[in-house]
């Protein structure tokens, strides 16, 4: 406790820090984690201070980091670990050796579980292993997270039809491919199917759009590009669930009709 209490004494609010966050009433706003790591990845200087190599730091919490990663495929919303402090031991008292900082939050659209989420949560980010087996997929979802990376919603929006193009599109008139496979792969029924094609279709019209005509994709087209990301999700949590290489997938979606895909019998 009183290591906690000094962290909150240093990089609390009040000491003009605010890596941690704290309510009126004194509670922790957000997640906290601490755990003991990997003594072996610090490195002592010549004078004498304790140091984390960068190509580490990441080493050091990507357990954490990849389970966030996943419910960010899980539900909409973002979620990541803003700030790492490394700690050693010091005459036995632990005290702060360096601090990590992932990537600004350009993402401002919060993360949250209902209740009755929380163990669906929990079972999918048990149950998912990244990187993920199909190369294919993984591509998709490194796209899918580019997108929460970047300030310019255009590169964002192009970032997440490249996910879409890498699971759905193949040889010509990509624009009818990805649409169709997207909405048979995604529609429940017909009718769903239909809404998903006939959207799919504009969404493709905007990226040609962004990328050869210039557009910057504005903050007032934010709905589009939500709604893709959605599609995105959706998309890779299904072929993840199939478990199909991208050729077996796409004879499948090649194969069905609007409201007939594999998900959807």
């Amino acid at each position: 406790m009183p290591f906690l209490q000094g962290l909150h004494f240093h990089y609390g609010a009040k000491s003009g820090s605010e890596i941690l966050n704290f309510n009126p009433d004194g509670r922790a706003s957000g997640c906290y984690c601490i755990n003991k790591h990997f003594p072996e990845l610090a490195e002592i200087t010549p004078q004498g201070v304790i140091v984390t190599p960068f190509n580490k730091l990441g080493e050091i919490c990507r357990s954490l980091k990849d389970k966030l990663r996943l419910l960010r495929l899980f539900k909409k919303g973002n979620i990541l670990l803003r700030y790492s402090l490394l700690y050693c031991l010091k005459d036995s008292i632990p005290q702060i050796a360096q601090i990590g900082r992932e990537y600004p939050l350009i993402d401002r659209n919060l993360f949250h579980l209902s209740d009755d989420e929380y163990a669906q949560a929990e079972a999918f980010i048990n149950d998912a292993k990244i990187p993920f087996q199909h190369s294919f997929l993984q591509l998709a979802f490194d796209s899918f997270e580019l997108s929460y990376e970047t300030y310019n919603q255009g590169l964002a929006f192009l970032s997440l039809m490249i996910s879409m193009e890498v699971l759905f599109g193949w040889g010509s008139e990509l624009q009818y491919r990805i649409s169709r496979n997207a909405a048979v792969l995604l529609g429940k029924d017909e009718d769903e199917s239909q809404k998903i094609f006939e959207d799919m279709k504009k969404l493709y019209k905007k990226r040609s759009g962004i990328a050869h005509g210039g557009q910057d994709g504005k903050q007032k087209d934010s709905e589009d590009f939500l709604r893709l990301r959605d599609y995105v999700r959706e998309s890779i949590k299904a072929i993840y669930r199939l478990d199909l290489c991208r050729d077996e997938l796409l004879n499948v979606l090649n194969r069905s009709g609007f409201g007939q895909g594999p998900l959807s019998k």
